[in-house]
């Protein structure tokens, strides 16, 4: 009888995870733009002096985003407009990810396409700035979230579409979202 009740439940609450859409329109932002505590925060995080600032509009608000390499790896950081962290993303690879986690997020996928293609995985870090910064530093754990975002081209039977899947540090699903691109084939008067 638990044994069913756990089915259940995992049955329920997996179906209750939204697909929703994702769109992103991002335009270059001037850095005297951009809040002092975000560029602070970049600076203290990567002392890296080649970051691209993006303002950014999103299906739930807009957001401040800070792009750069640093040591070989693409890095993303989104502020609230006010410049208050919201999260850290590395750009990364599958041999990164741990083989059980990864199975589990491979398994996931394969249960949703006929076939899927991963374009970018990222792992995405969230925490306050304090536990951020001594992360990146010192690699200690402490107070942080992972996940990992995954971009990927899926196909089922009736359908062909690009989407976002974020999996928590385990390789259980979070979220999914359908990335929609705006139209820039018309001429907008």
């Amino acid at each position: 009888m638990k044994n069913l009740c756990v089915l259940f439940c995992f049955l329920f609450l997996g179906n209750t995870i939204i697909a929703q859409t994702k769109f992103e329109k991002e335009s270059r932002l001037s850095v005297h733009m951009v809040p002092d505590q975000a560029k602070q925060f970049v600076y203290q995080l990567l002392a890296s002096k080649q970051v691209k600032w993006y303002h950014e509009i999103h299906e739930t608000g807009q957001s401040i985003e800070a792009k750069t390499k640093y040591q070989n790896k693409k890095y993303s950081i989104e502020f609230n407009m006010d410049g208050s962290l919201q999260d850290i993303e590395v750009e990364t690879h599958k041999d990164d990810i741990s083989v059980k986690t990864y199975a589990n997020i491979t398994n996931v996928l394969e249960t949703k396409f006929d076939k899927h293609w991963i374009k970018k995985i990222q792992i995405q870090y969230i925490g306050s700035k304090e536990a951020l910064l001594t992360f990146f530093k010192s690699g200690h754990p402490n107070n942080i979230t992972t996940n990992y975002e995954i971009v990927l081209k899926g196909k089922t039977k009736n359908d062909k579409a690009l989407y976002e899947y974020l999996f928590n540090e385990e390789g259980t699903l979070k979220s999914t979202k359908t990335i929609i691109f705006r139209n820039t084939d018309n001429i907008q008067f």
